[in-house]
């Protein structure tokens, strides 16, 4: 069953205008703002809207100071004590809709458990994201890294 983006901006509390943005944003066709979408579609643009205007409240949290120096060189200078804190499996650098650039912590229990995580990392904002414990999909890929370790350099 298709989905209209009217259904989509009701769902989402937006208006019909800011899920077309949204949506182009993301580099979904929008041919009309009376378009459909296949159900399983809809659901991924919702979360994916969800995602990206929930960033969006955090980069815009006034308690934030701006930043001084490159979401770059933050994240490649302390990045690290992020990524070393309990229960984060994972850190990226991503950007809301307004291609503001945030901090990604992926984290192995839901974002309410993770209070000793920052709000913020030299004025970028930190986005946590739950996706539980992050482990290899399979042994076979320990051994191959372990013979690609083990082959001579050139």
């Amino acid at each position: 069953m298709d989905r209209s983006i009217q259904e989509i901006a009701t769902e989402l509390s937006l208006t019909v205008p800011e899920v077309v943005t949204h949506l182009t944003k993301l580099g979904v066709p929008v041919p009309s703002d009376t378009a459909t979408y296949p159900e399983r579609q809809a659901d991924q643009y919702v979360y994916f809207i969800r995602k990206f205007t929930a960033a969006g409240k955090q980069v815009d949290d006034p308690s934030i100071p701006k930043p001084t120096r490159s979401v770059n060189t933050v994240f490649e200078e302390l990045g690290h004590t992020i990524h070393a804190m309990e229960g984060v499996t994972g850190i990226g650098i991503g950007q809301d809709l307004q291609g503001r650039p945030f901090i990604n912590a992926y984290t192995a229990d839901p974002p309410e458990k993770m209070g000793h995580i920052p709000k913020h990392l030299e004025g970028y904002a930190i986005v946590m994201h739950h996706t539980g414990t992050v482990t290899r999909a399979h042994a076979a890929a320990a051994t191959r890294d372990e013979e690609l370790d083990d082959a001579p350099q050139e």
